[in-house]
């Protein structure tokens, strides 16, 4: 199970496109993803302050897209991050946790879901 941040409002779109495609993918190619271990940094470190975002726990066996372990680009060490380099398909989501606004370093990642 990884996961990602997304904007309430692109998530919300995605039921009528039948697929969530994310900013980043719409830019890059690609959709950055985390293992819950690395959500909380990210959160923190990208996310805090921002009221309008939902956690989407992905099932990666599920995604019909590849999806790429590796390191973000210019980092040659650490550890591997998910991408998922495609739409993601939305049954591959197993649940979306909206998320209240947090200060810098109060992110605390939803209890996983049962997998």
């Amino acid at each position: 199970m990884f996961v990602h941040f997304a904007h309430k409002e692109d998530w919300d779109n995605a039921s009528e496109a039948g697929k969530y495609e994310s900013p980043d993918y719409a830019e890059n190619g690609f959709m950055a993803c985390w293992m819950p271990e690395q959500a909380t940094e990210a959160a923190n470190e990208h996310y805090s302050g921002q009221d309008d975002l939902v956690l989407l726990w992905i099932a990666p066996m599920k995604v019909s897209a590849p999806i790429l372990y590796k390191r973000p680009p210019g980092q040659e060490v650490g550890d591997l991050f998910p991408f998922v380099n495609g739409p993601l398909n939305l049954d591959a989501v197993v649940r979306a946790d909206e998320l209240e606004a947090w200060e810098p370093g109060g992110f605390v990642l939803p209890k996983a879901p049962p997998v």
